[in-house]
């Protein structure tokens, strides 16, 4: 994902959030328990909460104060109700509802939590399959009992019955290297020699996007094991500790919400099923029972930023450590990695401390380091905030300390990690949203986040001291057999910013192993003179055995900083490669089929080979010609069929011999033998009589037929001249698709057929026709709120014409530029929203500047664009304008106004909902479209290249016919484009 749109970390400010919006009169407090003035919404909502010094933020602790602090305009979000708003309100505290925060909490339903997410059960479940298939890699570890499973069960105090959960963890460790660490039968854990990374996840129930990063995690390691070298070497010389959950009996609480007799929202439930005297059911944003996990660690517990009320949400519980998940946790990492650090408060861990602890939490897009408990530095703070800062590299978050920069805490995870054992520790404050839709955590959270947690298991074994030094990027190698070409990047520009002075790589035996053998590198231009260099090296491979090999690589800069290694697989073969022109060989009953198959000598082998064919099937007979020879040179196998083998296909292997030394490569085929020639294959797309189809581009695609070996295409004008009107043509294709190599002309009809074939025949299908229609694509976004859904209005206007349509689903789930380039016009509409939804967000404004900037050509209707706020850069930069004068009520508008007479007439705005139609100020450079009575109504900003028109009323409230000679203009204007 591009970081672009996230420049608006550096004051941690979460757009979507960004704006306290008037309550709808809908959602004003009515009722027995509602405000006694009226004013604000019944049941629970987040509100701002305004302070002067981040200091003024510990008196909030006795409320659920969400991870979240924008530091430009100095307010936190507190989930509250009406009478603990008023509360704060006669304490002092400026508070103003977020009914965009409000809504997101109002969200959380059925659908966005069954959307995907694992529960508790599903987390466990995939993890005992990965600990049976694989069990060298990965051991699922039980380390303790929940609250609930401790106690023999738990009763809710809504009367539901929860068993409780073990708790679990995941080694990830290749057991075939020495130094991994030992699992006793109870749990007990006896640590190895090799560096522990500890990812820790869901230690607040509610955040449930982060149990997915665990699992994916294991996924990762365990899917890349032996395929990608880096993830290999990690597992191999490290261990990966992995908790994708450290609090199930919450998580399961969170989806009881889900379920009847509650059946709808999944709670916001944040802390473990400990009742602790809270007697709050159901539970709520703001009052439930449990103990806060992330409070109750033994590390400076009670000293500032937690609750000792029950029911409140950082409620600490009533000792350290009392609860057992976080008992039975720090058992687990103390028992993995040594104390480092010496019993002072200012003792600083030494550089060479091995280990290192991310516990991830949502939301905020933050990267925090210790301490929480107090505003002074850890003694380790350089080295702390190094890694932090680097760490946030990959994720575009903010690093900084939690009491500078959020709030001070005490008793959290991350404290006791450093305070304790000296390891580097973090918190990652992942995405925007406790629960948002399923497909963020692939789309956003895993591609932001991934990397990071990757990366601190690469540095795990001496992480303040890698941190500094250079990354090795883009490793690569070409040539080969015997010598291959090594290159690599040495970037040292996030480690540091110092010139690289060094490289080496490794054959097999990483640095640190005994035997390890250091090979210079050398810069691939110049010297070793910038932060970042290009290196290579020439790697001679000869005399390793035959099989997959490990290359390492590491770069040290002017400071004596080594950085973690980074690595590639390579390939050696033996004394010979035999390569076939063809492994997938064909015949009829009564023919024969054959391939060359060319013979390479490595190494400086002088030897000689030979072939032989096994597994032949009965009725066919194999010969090479010559039957052997000295390298290199080329064979021709013929396989021969005597017209009794039986049909089908066979495996059929070649063997590749040598006597001295003794070598044998096999080469696997497959033989197929027929019988008769293939049916004809059935014509899919596009199909039968189809019309409007795009012409430019056009793929055709058929149904695959078992017994063809492959498939001739043709588009023609007259299937009664097929010789003479053929457009284009595809010939022996083994696949089912053809993208046609010419445009195809606008509003035509063409003809296709497919010819498979075989050794034994061929069939051709019957003529399909198709129409074309226009060529310029339209994409529809769709970003409306959907109450009303006036999507038809604007899809009916393009009825015949080439569009797609991108739906937003009244969310921020905006086309990036990527997804909009294909598109030479873009429709953008919000509706009559006049909110929330009224325009491009955070992602579509700088998508769209990078659409207009590359010529393109957009159409925005969005009425309340900003709800009358400050005038986003984008309406200025983009657009070309200099206000909008929200709800102006605009009755006519009249055109006629640009060249070509386009947009001529008057018409009259009748909005099927509200009018809320906006007047506009231009900027120089740009042309009224439409004048209304009550000021400017529409504009375009013309770049020589490029047209964006901007319509402050919605299209839906012209009449049809107009609304349909409206977009036909603007899709005239488009075409006057290249």
């Amino acid at each position: 994902m591009n970081k672009q749109h996230r420049l608006w970390l550096v004051q941690i400010v979460v757009i979507t959030l960004a704006v306290a919006v008037v309550i709808p009169v809908s959602r004003l407090a009515a009722g027995p328990d509602a405000d006694p003035q009226g004013e604000l919404p019944t049941g629970g909502f987040v509100a701002r909460v305004y302070y002067e010094t981040i200091a003024d933020i510990q008196d909030l602790t006795d409320y659920d104060l969400w991870e979240y602090n924008n530091l430009d305009e100095q307010y936190v979000l507190v989930s509250m109700d009406w009478r603990t708003f008023r509360e704060l309100e006669r304490k002092g505290w400026r508070l103003e509802v977020d009914d965009l925060a409000t809504a997101q909490l109002e969200g959380y339903n059925l659908e966005v939590y069954n959307g995907g997410y694992l529960s508790v059960e599903d987390l466990h479940a995939e993890m005992a399959g990965y600990d049976a298939n694989y069990p060298d890699l990965v051991e699922m570890v039980d380390y303790g009992d929940s609250f609930c499973k401790g106690e023999g069960g738990c009763t809710t105090l809504g009367g539901d019955e929860l068993e409780g959960f073990d708790l679990y963890a995941m080694r990830i460790s290749n057991e075939n290297v020495p130094g991994t660490s030992t699992i006793n039968g109870d749990g007990t854990v006896t640590p190895g020699d090799k560096p522990v990374a500890v990812l820790m996840f869901n230690i607040h129930a509610r955040e449930i996007t982060t149990p997915e990063l665990g699992i994916r995690v294991i996924r990762e390691f365990v899917n890349g094991y032996g395929v990608d070298a880096d993830l290999t070497w990690i597992a191999d010389y490290h261990e990966v500790w992995v908790i994708p959950t450290a609090n199930p009996d919450g998580l399961w609480l969170v989806e009881l919400g889900t379920k009847s007799p509650y059946g709808g929202s999944p709670f916001s439930y944040r802390k473990n099923a400990n009742d602790a005297g809270c007697s709050s059911w159901p539970p709520s944003s703001f009052s439930q029972p449990g103990v806060d996990l992330n409070r109750n660690h033994t590390f400076k517990w009670n000293t500032g930023g937690s609750s000792g009320s029950p029911c409140n949400l950082t409620y600490r519980g009533t000792a350290a450590g009392s609860e057992p998940e976080v008992d039975q946790f720090e058992t687990l990492v103390a028992s993995l990695i040594p104390d480092q650090r010496g019993p002072g408060d200012t003792d600083p861990a030494p550089q060479d401390t091995t280990g290192i602890l991310i516990s991830t939490h949502s939301f905020s897009e933050l990267v925090l380091w210790p301490w929480g408990y107090t505003t002074g530095p850890a003694p380790n703070k350089t080295g702390l905030q190094a890694i932090g800062d680097k760490l946030a590299t990959y994720n575009g978050y903010l690093s900084c300390q939690p009491s500078l920069c959020l709030y001070g805490t005490s008793g959290t995870t991350d404290d006791w990690s450093y305070g304790e054992l000296g390891i580097p520790s973090f918190t990652f404050e992942v995405g925007t949203q406790f629960m948002p839709p399923y497909s963020e955590v692939d789309a956003i959270q895993w591609p932001d986040n991934g990397p990071a947690y990757i990366y601190t298991t690469r540095i795990a074994r001496a992480p303040y001291m890698e941190v500094q030094g250079p990354d090795a990027l883009d490793l690569n190698t070409t040539g080969g057999p015997a010598i291959v070409n090594l290159t690599a990047l040495l970037d040292d520009n996030d480690n540091g910013g110092q010139d690289i002075a060094a490289a080496e790589y490794y054959i097999n035996t990483p640095p640190w192993e005994p035997g390890a053998v250091a090979n210079p590198m050398t810069p691939i231009f110049g010297g070793f003179n910038d932060p970042a260099v290009g290196v290579e090296a020439a790697v001679d491979l000869t005399g390793l055995p035959q099989g997959q090999h490990t290359i390492f690589v590491r770069g040290q800069d002017a400071g004596g900083n080594w950085g973690p290694v980074s690595a590639i697989f390579v390939e050696t073969e033996g004394p010979f490669a035999a390569q076939p022109a063809s492994t997938d060989l064909h015949t009829c009953v009564e023919g024969s089929t054959s391939t060359d198959i060319t013979v390479t000598p490595l190494g400086g082998f002088t030897g000689q080979v030979s072939f032989s064919l096994l597994g032949s099937p009965a009725g066919t007979t194999g010969s090479f010609a010559p039957p052997n020879l000295t390298p290199p040179g080329a064979t021709t196998l013929t396989i021969d069929a005597s017209g009794v083998a039986a049909p089908g296909t066979t495996p059929v292997t070649v063997e590749v011999s040598s006597t001295s030394p003794a070598s044998v490569d096999l080469i696997e085929m497959d033989l197929t033998v027929y019988d008769s020639g293939p049916t004809a294959p059935a014509l899919l797309v596009p199909a039968d009589g189809a019309s409007n189809i795009y012409p430019i581009d056009l793929t055709l695609e058929w149904q695959a037929v078992a017994d063809a070996t492959s498939y001739d295409v043709g588009i023609f004008t007259d299937p009664g001249n097929p010789t003479g009107s053929l457009v284009a043509v595809g010939q022996n294709l083994t696949g089912t698709t053809f993208q046609s190599p010419v445009d195809l002309d606008e509003n035509a009809t063409y003809y296709w057929a497919v010819r498979a074939n075989n050794p034994c025949g061929q069939q051709v299908t019957s003529f399909a026709s198709f129409s074309t229609g226009s060529s310029l694509r339209i994409l529809v976004v769709d970003d409306d709120d959907n109450n009303p859904d006036v999507r038809s209005d604007y899809t009916d206007m393009l009825a015949g014409m080439n569009y797609d349509v991108w739906s937003t689903n009244a969310s921020d789930n905006e086309p990036d530029a990527g997804e909009l380039a294909p598109y030479p016009v873009v429709l953008w509409f919000s509706g009559d929203a006049a909110g929330f939804f009224a325009g491009p967000g955070a992602f579509g404004e700088p998508a769209l500047t990078t659409y207009i900037s590359n010529g393109g050509c957009l159409a925005l209707s969005s009425a309340g664009y900003y709800g009358g706020g400050a005038l986003p850069s984008f309406a200025a930069t983009t657009l070309g304008l200099s206000s909008i004068t929200k709800d102006t009520g605009q009755s006519t508008v009249t055109g006629g106004l640009l060249p070509a007479g386009l947009f001529a007439g008057t018409y009259s705005l009748n909005s099927p909902y509200d009018n809320i139609s906006d007047s506009l100020s231009l900027k120089s450079g740009t042309r009224a479209v439409f004048d209304g009575d009550q000021g400017t109504a529409a504009s375009v900003r013309y770049t020589g290249d490029s047209l964006a028109f901007f319509f402050g009323f919605p299209l839906e409230s012209l009449a049809a016919p107009d609304r349909q000679a409206v977009i036909n203009d603007f899709i005239t204007a488009c075409s006057f484009l290249d």
